[in-house]
């Protein structure tokens, strides 16, 4: 099966159930789990850590090397579990001081529980040897068979944690074929690590954990804060633009995964041509994603009239205000991720994202409270806005000084 079409299907599978799940449960609960994803989405960062990246870079560096890749595999698997320990202690803390917690405290439980499962999923090997078939179309059988037990399942606004519990089964079901496949298809097992590899390890990912942490502050943060200031209604408004603009954005997931291990050995070898090669993506996919962006900036009210049936209005203007953002983090993490992290350049990468994601707290929280949930969708696209002048003027500086060095 072509992995275009089966890509483009996982994309098309969640518009297919919004429409659905907003009209049998309400914007409320709509809002109410897209807070627990939000609260629970930093529990993911933690144990994500920043091994997608390193591990990925890892693999790919040592793919003729079963022994390093075993290595590898075990060392981040320990870190992971590490991590997992340290996510529950915090999350029992959470329950303990909140009252809004605890009284869903099995949709919170659930999405927790959804978040481990999905984040020990070792993606980060198939992106490294660069073979994703096996995972990619696993994912699209299990998406599609998860929307359809949805229309199934949910039948009244008390059925609401069917929507979690599906994405939850087939997340498990992915952790256990990858890992039987790893083991029986490419030898890929755990074998005995030392405690300092493990602390090496997560050494290596610190960089890009934190700045892990500016997309938890562009997206979990900001709906955080909708949820405590204005109410569930409102992030069910907020949450229902972004899936969109999220839509919109996961067009790149492909090409920028596969792009990855690519540049972790173009840029060793030439940095200068690596550069013009990822200026000549930026300009032409920039352009594409600016069209398609400007046709949903048009249809956005109807776009909101068929998804979500209610609230046209606000979130059709929601969406129009974020609509250019993908184009932005297109041409991010060319410059970001591709060029400055593949060039080891990981404190000043870091830095820039942190100066990002202080600048959206600062802005977010006035804009939010001055102009609802429009000035929080203006505060993610100024902070995007200010990540792409941030990581284009460094890897610019960066190109410049190796071309000086070549001359």
């Amino acid at each position: 099966m072509n992995l275009a079409v089966i890509q483009g299907l996982e994309l098309v599978l969640p518009l297919l159930t919004i429409p659905y799940t907003i009209r049998i449960v309400g914007l409320d609960k709509v809002g109410l789990i897209a807070f627990s994803y939000a609260l629970v989405g930093y529990f993911g960062i933690l144990i994500g850590y920043g091994f997608n990246l390193t591990a990925t870079k890892q693999i790919s560096q040592n793919k003729y090397s079963i022994q390093n890749q075993r290595k590898v595999f075990s060392e981040v698997l320990l870190g992971k579990l590490f991590l997992v320990v340290v996510s529950i202690f915090i999350f029992l803390c959470i329950l303990l001081i909140s009252k809004e917690v605890r009284s869903e405290k099995a949709l919170f439980t659930i999405s927790l529980i959804n978040a481990f499962i999905l984040n020990l999923i070792p993606y980060y090997y198939f992106q490294g040897i660069q073979d994703l078939k096996y995972t990619t179309r696993l994912s699209a059988v299990l998406k599609t068979l998860s929307t359809i037990a949805l229309f199934i399942f949910l039948k009244k606004e008390s059925d609401y944690l069917v929507i979690l519990i599906l994405p939850l089964i087939s997340n498990v079901i992915l952790f256990i074929v990858t890992h039987i496949l790893m083991a029986r298809k490419y030898k890929i097992y755990f074998v005995k690590t030392e405690k300092q590899d493990v602390v090496r390890q997560m050494r290596s990912g610190f960089y890009i954990f934190l700045s892990q942490i500016k997309i938890t502050f562009f997206s979990n943060f900001n709906v955080l804060i909708v949820g405590l200031m204005l109410g569930n209604n409102a992030v069910g408004i907020f949450s229902s633009a972004e899936k969109i603009i999220r839509v919109l954005s996961s067009i790149q997931i492909p090409i920028v995964s596969a792009l990855f291990p690519y540049f972790s050995k173009k840029i060793i070898e030439d940095k200068i041509e690596s550069y013009k090669q990822i200026n000549r993506i930026a300009r032409f996919g920039s352009l594409g994603y600016f069209i398609i962006c400007g046709m949903v900036f048009i249809f956005a009210p109807l776009i909101a009239e068929i998804m979500f049936g209610s609230m046209v209005e606000e979130i059709s203007t929601v969406i129009r205000i974020m609509v250019f953002i993908p184009v932005f983090v297109f041409a991010n993490n060319l410059y970001g991720t591709q060029f400055l992290l593949n060039l080891g350049r990981d404190k000043k990468f870091t830095i820039n994202l942190m100066f990002a994601a202080i600048f959206n707290v600062l802005m977010v929280i006035p804009l939010t409270r001055f102009f609802w949930v429009y000035g929080t969708g203006v505060s993610v696209l100024l902070t995007e806005i200010l990540v792409y002048i941030l990581m284009h003027y460094f890897a610019w500086r960066a190109h410049q000084s190796h071309r000086t060095l070549k001359d």
